[in-house]
């Protein structure tokens, strides 16, 4: 299990997309990327003062594929 407060970085260069499947009233950004080698993705958004993280979990490697 992960949890979004343990998030401090991937590995190395993530991929992002923006999140555009549904109208969340904001661009969130889909980050993927890898963390002692296992796919990850975080969902987070820009604010005026930062980036706010909205989740981060193992992504499956079929996703990361896709991605890379």
């Amino acid at each position: 299990m992960v949890s979004l407060a343990d998030f401090q970085g991937f590995d190395g260069e993530a991929k992002v997309v923006v999140d555009d499947r549904f109208d969340y009233r904001e661009t969130r950004y889909q980050a993927r990327g890898r963390i002692n080698g296992k796919g990850h993705c975080v969902v987070f958004t820009l604010t005026e003062t930062g980036i706010r993280l909205i989740s981060f979990r193992r992504a499956r490697e079929k996703e990361m594929r896709r991605y890379e």
